[in-house]
């Protein structure tokens, strides 16, 4: 009795925990943290991230119980190995914090290199037209992508605007413009 309770939690946390990460990345509307020595933080929400982590980690456990269970059977040996591998996946997947200062913009990862675009190397600001991502694109071809799930589009926009002075074209932001360039 009190293990059908154990197990009919998980699950139902198992769900919760896959609607809180659709919630936190559909649209994000706080505002950016700014920190005293001037950098603009733009990181996803951490309830998201830890349903993010939560999911992931479940799911290894369900690919586990395949792998143990499927020994004989190729077919759920190989359903328990593709769970354990999208479960890896997702962790090397977390969104990134996007951090801009005087130097330029940094995309911070949990399991990854971080990413640099300085304002010098601006090569390309593509903005798309649903107004849901702008991918700014270096001159070493580095891509950082401000996306919905990101707080505070405007001042990532105004940021961008004001590193970047006069080099933006008459255009900017503008939402049914492709691409626009900084350097």
């Amino acid at each position: 009795m009190i293990w059908s309770a154990i197990n009919w939690g998980m699950h139902l946390s198992f769900w919760v925990a896959l609607g809180l990460i659709l919630a936190s990345f559909v649209n994000n509307r706080r505002p950016a943290r700014v920190h005293a020595s001037g950098e603009v933080e733009f990181a996803p929400r951490s309830f998201g991230i830890l349903a993010w982590i939560y999911v992931a980690v479940r799911m290894c456990f369900i690919a586990g119980d395949y792998l143990r269970h499927g020994l004989g059977e190729p077919f759920t040996f190989t359903t328990g190995a593709l769970l354990g591998l999208a479960s890896l996946l997702m962790i090397a997947a977390l969104p990134g914090t996007v951090v801009v200062n005087d130097d330029g913009i940094t995309e911070v990862f949990w399991f990854w290199r971080n990413k640099v675009v300085r304002w010098k190397e601006i090569v390309e600001i593509n903005t798309e037209a649903s107004g849901s991502a702008v991918r700014v694109m270096g001159a070493n071809r580095t891509n950082i992508i401000h996306w919905r799930g990101l707080p505070d589009q405007p001042r990532f926009l105004s940021e961008i605007a004001r590193h970047c002075g006069e080099n933006l074209p008459t255009d900017f932001p503008g939402k049914d413009v492709a691409n626009n360039n900084c350097a």
